[in-house]
């Protein structure tokens, strides 16, 4: 019932929450334009808006029409042909990063869709765009697209789940921001300076945690990622040092992203300390990581 054009102002909101440049926050705005507009042509907008916002809007219009259907239990393979194949037609990355904003908003509206057209999307959601966006290193995006998906898939189980978190907020918070603290504080002695801070887990990450490993989930204790920002690269492993030495580790669990990046460029240290039998995983990477 809302204008049409609030769709394509909110997909803008998220490529500047993304802090990408104007050509893609335009290219944003207009991305329909060509598929729902009778009048609106590549060489419309090349005059109107130049060259750059044209081929965007057009890379768009060019991905949005691939019939992304899954067919096999290797996601993580299927979402990489996906991308290549994306990438090879769209020929810059800007142009998928417009259509995972699209896609988010499409999520967050999706209950005003019929609930076949909900459950079609919310499966290609997760098993197509989620892994996109987890493979390019957007986060945020992912696992809202993951979260959104799977209230739509399994009602039952991510109702049971978010309230489970609900109850267990107020104490979760807490316990970041105590362990943020003790984190600090060990950072200071060892002259780091590092800021810390915590965030909570997805609710479709804990539902995979609590399938793979079988669990209630009042033992999965990891629900909070904490987040260690320094300013230089030898930084992160002293600091990993000092907190190895404060907490025992879990030495499967240490990850060196940094000597040895992802494919996407991807740089930080992974670690999960035990804090009284509580496992809490933490990210160290500078600023610019």
């Amino acid at each position: 019932g809302e204008p049409y054009f609030s769709h394509c102002v909110e997909t803008a909101k998220t490529l500047i929450s993304l802090k990408l440049d104007l050509n893609t926050i335009c290219a944003g705005l207009l991305h329909d334009t060509i598929e729902d507009v009778d009048s609106a042509t590549e060489r419309h907008l090349a005059n109107k808006f130049g060259d750059t916002i044209a081929a965007l809007v057009q890379g768009v219009t060019k991905i949005s029409k691939y019939p992304l259907q899954q067919h096999g239990r290797d996601e993580q393979r299927q979402a990489e042909n996906y991308l290549k194949l994306l990438l090879a037609t769209a020929q810059d990355v800007r142009v998928i990063l417009i259509k995972l904003a699209d896609r988010l908003h499409n999520m967050e509206t999706l209950q005003f869709q019929p609930e076949d057209k909900r459950r079609e999307t919310a499966k290609e959601t997760l098993e197509i765009y989620a892994p996109i966006a987890h493979r390019l290193g957007i986060s945020r995006i992912k696992n809202r697209l993951e979260d959104i998906s799977f209230k739509y898939l399994l009602p039952y189980e991510y109702k049971n789940i978010a309230k489970a978190l609900n109850r267990k907020l107020a104490e979760r918070e807490a316990y970041a921001e105590e362990t943020a603290s003790h984190i600090s504080a060990v950072l200071q002695q060892a002259s780091i300076d590092a800021s810390v801070g915590g965030r909570p887990k997805n609710i479709y990450s804990i539902y995979q945690k609590i399938n793979e490993k079988g669990i209630p989930f009042e033992e999965i204790y990891d629900l909070i990622g904490m987040r260690v920002l320094v300013n230089r690269d030898i930084d992160c492993y002293t600091a990993a040092g000092a907190i190895h030495t404060r907490w025992p580790h879990v030495s499967e669990r240490f990850k060196d992203f940094i000597g040895l990046p992802k494919a996407n460029g991807y740089q930080s240290l992974h670690t999960t300390i035990l804090d009284h039998g509580r496992r809490v995983e933490i990210q160290i990477r500078t600023h610019s990581m």
